[in-house]
């Protein structure tokens, strides 16, 4: 199975947060499909936080009133996809699956049985992070080449560096270790290992050197950044900061013994 595949496949599960064996072992194994159960698991919990609106006041003496004067029956209802996974499964191929995801996660009540005859207004705000998210997998699915990849995925490392160090200041630390988590596998299983496995007559040494010379560049401006950060956020955000300068540096040593 290919990347294309295996994400859209998670996309479908039930319940993302959860990879099946069949799926495990490409995931475990491919950094971008990581990151990508990763955000699908977030954006799982996302949608289950979501506040499910109140029936109108007169539903239930409609109910009782109903049950008064018919007699008691007992149907079976046919089982429906969840509206969810309905809705990700007939456009994930068309909107690069996490982004319909996300357009799920920050989009209408509709999308999650709206009863059109209750006048409710529902919004949930965007989150620009995970739309930063979906624009780089988006540009990852079509990247051309090992060049282009490493620049999509050396982006993807510059999001969410920024995002964990909004994330320290406002001492939030679940999100921030998932932030850390996902940072350490783009740097390590995907710029790292990209670069590892690119094929030597994929661009001219020139290119291959000044390409790698840089991201290794902007990963230590990553890291100075980051420290810098490190020492302005509460104490317990700190550790986990470290932890990303740390693979900071690590991706970046890596990268320039291979440019040379």
């Amino acid at each position: 199975m290919n990347c294309q595949t295996v994400q859209n496949k998670i996309l479908t599960l039930p319940d993302p947060r959860h990879v099946p064996a069949a799926l495990r072992a490409h995931v475990e194994g491919c950094g971008a499909c990581r990151v990508w159960a990763e955000l699908a698991g977030r954006l799982e919990n996302l949608i289950q936080r979501l506040p499910t609106p109140a029936a109108p006041s007169n539903k239930k003496a409609a109910l009782i009133a109903k049950l008064r004067h018919e007699p008691a029956s007992i149907e079976l209802a046919a089982e429906r996809p969840h509206a969810f996974r309905e809705f990700l499964r007939h456009n994930a191929s068309l909107v690069g699956g996490l982004a319909a995801a996300v357009l799920v996660a920050v989009g209408a009540w509709a999308m999650l049985g709206k009863n059109t005859k209750q006048d409710v207004e529902f919004a949930t705000p965007k989150d620009p992070f995970l739309e930063k998210m979906v624009q780089r997998d988006v540009a990852l699915a079509k990247a051309n080449g090992p060049a282009q990849k490493l620049q999509v995925l050396g982006g993807l490392a510059d999001d969410l560096s920024a995002e964990a160090r909004g994330l320290a200041r406002l001492a939030n630390q679940d999100e921030l270790k998932d932030v850390a988590r996902w940072y350490d596998r783009v740097v390590t299983d995907g710029l790292v290992r990209q670069a590892e496995a690119m094929n030597v007559n994929a661009m001219t040494p020139a290119e291959r050197k000044a390409q790698l010379t840089e991201l290794a560049r902007k990963l230590g401006a990553t890291a100075d950044e980051v420290k810098k950060a490190a020492g302005e956020v509460p104490p317990d955000a700190k550790p986990i900061l470290e932890r990303i300068v740390d693979t900071a540096r690590f991706g970046q040593k890596k990268l320039q013994d291979m440019a040379g």
